[in-house]
């Protein structure tokens, strides 16, 4: 039910191996395992990065759009909750979706 990695790479035989996560996962403490020839290991947890934002734009007290810039971010909509004080955002758009 995860998303799996691809571009598996052996980097010291039968102890250390990489491999590339595609884009869409979210969240902390996700479940990791590795199967080798039908045997799977015990499972660890894996984190995303927090998002982090670097820029955010102003508006009047009339309000208006604010534009936010950053990483790990996201590219999924449904994942988003986004707050500004005690008040949710409910309406909002990716622009440039996060390649990170």
């Amino acid at each position: 039910g995860g998303l799996p990695c691809s571009n598996v790479a052996i980097i010291v035989p039968h102890s250390s191996i990489s491999c590339l996560l595609g884009s869409g996962g979210s969240g902390t403490n996700q479940k990791i395992t590795v199967v080798v020839a039908g045997q799977t290991s015990s499972s660890n947890i894996f984190n995303y990065k927090s998002p982090q934002i670097y820029y955010l734009s102003s508006i009047g007290t009339s309000g208006g759009v604010i534009y936010m810039n950053g990483t790990s971010l996201g590219s999924l909509p449904e994942i988003y909750y986004l707050t500004i004080g005690s008040r949710e955002c409910t309406s909002f758009s990716i622009l440039i979706p996060d390649k990170a």
